[in-house]
């Protein structure tokens, strides 16, 4: 029977606070300016105090394979911070700016030590909080058309531009969509009902965002969640491989914005490689990695932090290969790609530190699975949610820089809290 809230003690309030407000974290991600952030300060505050009275950051329960994933989680947390006061020392500067939105992740530590010793179920909340996420941004969208508007139509709020819109809500619909199994008994009408809509609200706003970056890991993931989810059974993969290409045709299809953002994509590319016209969205993109592998092969140990490449980009070679708004989209925005804008920033350290960020954590994942392969489905379902992140933050962030910001940040880090302490603990529980 459900507890009288007078019958909760002090300790399972607070930790029921806690969870509430990790809960609330994606909802008004991407419709609320501060939310994120302004939840995680709170979250830091909150854990700290909790693994003060806990006096242990580790449970004690915990095997040394265990306590080894920890520290490979806190590694990913502190990695992006870590290489650039690394660089910064090496470079004798000193900018605190540049370490707003490494800084978020580094808070997620102590939340991630508290969810080890405080577990939340994560996949059985899920289809509820992440369809409500997509309801209130739909509702959004409705009051302010002049939002998209003023992108050109591609789905957009005030805190968050169409490319950032789309991953994230990309990233929302991945989660969503691993939190349910096909042979999961967690799977009753009402979540199933609620888990359908939040997909048809998610799927809407992915395709309206037009982030052709963010589409990119949508194949990929659907192959991942039919893997785990169809396995030996040869009728349902046939079945859900049709019914993946007729939807993806009606899709093609139906929503004209969605075709042309496709097909222009592949004449961009075709233009930048085979002719002269380079200078179109996805052609400023390739040129500026080009651009970005001829700074970093000029300082390639240190990089040149957020904005020391700047004077650079008037060398003769650059502006005689280079059209301006190539090298001026650069000097404002960065690559556009994750991965050597960290290396610009902070060169092998930084590099370095994206993969530990983004990688290690999915090898966690990996030996979460290799260490039980007879776990209950609840287990198998939190496991690959990291799997779901994995999968659409390192393909993403292939053409989009998605850790620049410190909501995005911030909203990563929780993320992994939230996944990775359950995917360690459930280990002792099952044991």
């Amino acid at each position: 029977m459900i507890k009288n809230i007078t019958q909760f003690s002090s300790l399972e309030i607070f930790d029921l606070l806690i969870k509430a407000i990790l809960l609330a974290s994606p909802v008004f991600l991407m419709t609320t300016k501060g939310w994120t952030n302004g939840l995680l300060f709170l979250l830091f505050t909150l854990t700290s105090i909790g693994l003060i009275r806990s006096k242990s950051l580790i449970p004690k329960v915990f095997d040394q394979s265990q306590k080894k994933s920890v520290k490979l989680i806190i590694a990913s947390l502190a990695a992006g911070f870590l290489a650039i006061l690394i660089t910064q020392g090496l470079r004798g500067e000193l900018l605190l700016k540049a370490f707003d939105a490494p800084l978020r992740m580094l808070l997620c530590i102590p939340i991630f030590l508290y969810l080890c010793h405080k577990p939340l179920n994560l996949v059985k909340a899920s289809p509820y909080v992440l369809s409500l996420s997509f309801l209130a941004t739909f509702i959004y969208l409705l009051q302010h058309p002049e939002v998209p508007a003023f992108w050109g139509g591609r789905f957009a709020t005030k805190p968050v531009d169409p490319n950032a819109f789309g991953v994230y809500s990309t990233l929302t619909l991945s989660l969503l969509l691993f939190s349910i199994s096909l042979n999961n008994p967690l799977n009753q009408k009402l979540r199933l009902c609620i888990a359908t809509l939040g997909l048809a609200l998610g799927t809407y706003l992915v395709i309206g965002s037009g982030t052709r970056g963010a589409w990119l890991a949508i194949p990929f993931l659907l192959i991942a969640w039919g893997a785990i989810n169809v396995k030996n059974n040869l009728k349902l993969t046939l079945l859900l491989s049709g019914l993946l290409l007729v939807t993806t045709w009606i899709g093609y299809s139906a929503f004209t914005n969605f075709q042309a953002r496709i097909d222009s994509g592949f004449h961009e590319i075709h233009s930048w490689l085979f002719t002269t016209a380079k200078d179109t969205s996805a052609g400023i993109r390739l040129s500026m990695w080009q651009v970005t592998w001829e700074l970093l092969q000029k300082n390639p140990f240190l990089g040149y932090g957020d904005s020391g490449y700047q004077h650079l980009l008037n060398d003769q070679n650059l502006t005689g290969n280079y059209s301006p708004i190539v090298l001026e989209t650069i000097a404002k925005a960065g690559p556009h790609n994750e991965y050597i804008a960290n290396a610009l920033r902070s060169g092998v350290f930084g590099g370095l530190a994206i993969v530990v960020t983004l990688f290690v954590p999915f090898y966690v994942y990996l030996k979460s699975l290799s260490r039980s392969p007879g776990t209950s489905i609840k287990t198998f379902n939190s496991n690959h949610l990291g799997l779901a992140l994995f999968v659409c933050l390192t393909i993403s962030s292939m053409s989009v820089e998605i850790f620049n910001l410190k909501y995005t940040s911030s909203f990563y880090g929780l993320l992994i809290a939230m996944i990775y302490s359950q995917t360690i603990a459930e280990k002792s529980s099952n044991s």
